[in-house]
């Protein structure tokens, strides 16, 4: 295999160290540990939060896709089953939805108490971003704008809308970052609902 591929392809080996948490902050998203049964037997028998380390990898990994998960097994109280549509049950394809069936209205109002990314760092920036996940012609990114320095109540005050056409299996995801023009943006929190369990006039 031609090196120049193979460098694309392999996996970096990371070593875990008695600092699990440690580890996990500082190992690379596509860091993989060579863990032998021999060696797992030692990590359990040890006492190490092996279990912890691989739940905040996935976490650190695919937050978005594990927020939507989240999200959509709370609607149930997280039983572990949640019943497919009638429209997937069916086995109809959600892109041969031609007619719109509901539309979304979202209002971005306020926040209080929004906490600082990490200790000894300015006062916050916050904005919101509004995501729809789903059939493709349903799927949508929206931003507020960026409250300057203010964690303790950014009020927005905007809003918008959406026509949707599979709401029964539309997921909506907010999450509010912290504005930095010179770095990546901060995470703060998120939210992850769908869309079928929203209720008119709610506040999530």
């Amino acid at each position: 295999l031609d090196p120049a591929f193979s460098a694309l392809i392999s996996i970096p080996s990371v070593k875990l160290s008695h600092n699990i948490y440690g580890d996990v902050k500082t190992h690379p998203k596509d860091g993989s540990p060579s863990l032998s049964e021999t060696k797992i037997a030692t990590i359990f028998q040890g006492g190490s939060p092996i279990f912890s380390y691989t739940a905040q990898r996935f976490v650190k990994s695919y937050p978005k896709e594990l927020d939507l998960n989240t999200g959509l097994f709370n609607s149930n109280g997280n039983c572990g089953y949640v019943l497919k549509p009638e429209l997937l049950l069916k086995g109809l394809d959600p892109r041969s939805v031609i007619k719109p069936k509901v539309r979304l209205g979202i209002g971005i109002i306020s926040a209080q108490y929004l906490p600082k990314s990490a200790p000894g760092k300015d006062i916050v920036d916050p904005y919101v971003t509004v995501q729809l996940f789903g059939a493709p012609k349903d799927e949508l990114k929206w931003k507020t704008t960026v409250v300057r320095d203010n964690g303790f109540n950014p009020v927005w005050n905007q809003s918008f809308d959406k026509v949707l056409f599979c709401p029964e299996i539309a997921m909506l995801r907010f999450s509010v970052k912290d504005y930095d023009s010179s770095t990546s943006n901060d995470f703060i929190g998120e939210f992850s609902i769908p869309v079928s369990s929203v209720r008119q006039g709610s506040f999530l």
